[in-house]
């Protein structure tokens, strides 16, 4: 397993990855209320009525620390939703034979800090009454790192996402389709579905990496909610298949008057293990109220 991929897939700040998602194994692809939406399918934007704004903090590994807000809004028109979010990335990974100065004092350390800023949007276009919407994204990306350099990486997603059932969600994605820069996005396609009946939810994602060549190009996901009152309890599974890797997550949520606290830990059970891989991420929600319809 490559300590390398394993730090990039941890962090992946492009994704905006919520607490919510993290509980759930990191799952999202057919996550309709979530803000994550933005950047990992935008075609889920137009099936919920909604006006959300959030924000993300998260805590390792590799002394790593990520952040984002963003802001969705699907309830302004019938005919078009969309949003706006920032996440940021700093992370110490282990160095790498590429990464290495040809000389080096005995006893210094080398620095190898990574920092990612990226700035992104996506839009959707609902249909049928908001039963299935189709959506597009993207995003701009700067990057600053002690031994790469910096530069700029820009790529464009795309995205579908169907309720056949008022409890049932499909999302269809791809990511990475127009690359650019030497730290683009990496190119991806996922299916994702979320079974929500009341207060219980089961969701699943598949993801395909074709990149890939010396390892199984997958990524599976799972997660289970289970409400109680006001609270959420989650738990989810993630196996990544090109860093051998499996991590179990777990979190909890607290709804009340439009806010939500939600708090996941990633923890991986193979591969690089320890209180030093676990992450921990915390997000504040804030939505809209519904509009009173008059009389």
């Amino acid at each position: 397993m490559n300590p390398l991929l394993l730090a990039l897939f941890a962090h992946a700040s492009d994704t905006l990855p919520s607490a919510a998602q993290v509980a759930m194994g990191r799952t999202g692809i057919a996550s309709e209320t979530e803000n994550t939406a933005l950047s990992l399918n935008p075609g889920l934007l137009g099936l919920t009525d909604r006006y959300d704004v959030e924000g993300m903090f998260r805590y390792g590994p590799d002394n790593g620390l990520g952040w984002g807000a963003s802001v969705v809004d699907a309830r302004t028109s019938d005919q078009l939703a969309g949003g706006l979010f920032y996440s940021g990335d700093s992370y110490s990974p282990p160095l790498t034979i590429d990464d290495s100065p040809g000389w080096t004092i005995p006893g210094e350390e080398i620095p190898n800090r990574r920092r990612f800023h990226d700035f992104g949007l996506g839009v959707a276009f609902p249909l049928a009454d908001r039963k299935l919407s189709l959506g597009l994204g993207a995003l701009l990306g700067y990057y600053n790192h002690d031994r790469i350099g910096d530069g700029w990486r820009f790529d464009a997603s795309a995205g579908v996402g169907w309720k056949p059932l008022d409890t049932l969600t499909l999302g269809l994605m791809g990511r990475g389709l127009v690359p650019w820069g030497e730290q683009d996005v990496e190119a991806s396609t996922g299916l994702g579905v979320r079974f929500h009946p009341r207060k219980f939810v089961i969701e699943g994602n598949a993801a395909w990496l074709p990149e890939t060549t010396d390892a199984v190009p997958l990524l599976v996901a799972a997660g289970v909610e289970q409400g109680f009152g006001p609270a959420r309890l989650r738990a989810g599974w993630n196996l990544d298949a090109p860093t051998e890797t499996n991590a179990l997550s777990l979190g909890l949520g607290l709804t009340g008057q439009g806010a939500t606290l939600e708090y996941a830990a990633w923890i991986p059970v193979t591969g690089t293990t320890g209180i030093d891989a676990t992450q921990h991420v915390l997000s504040v929600r804030l939505a809209a109220p519904a509009e009173i319809e008059e009389p």
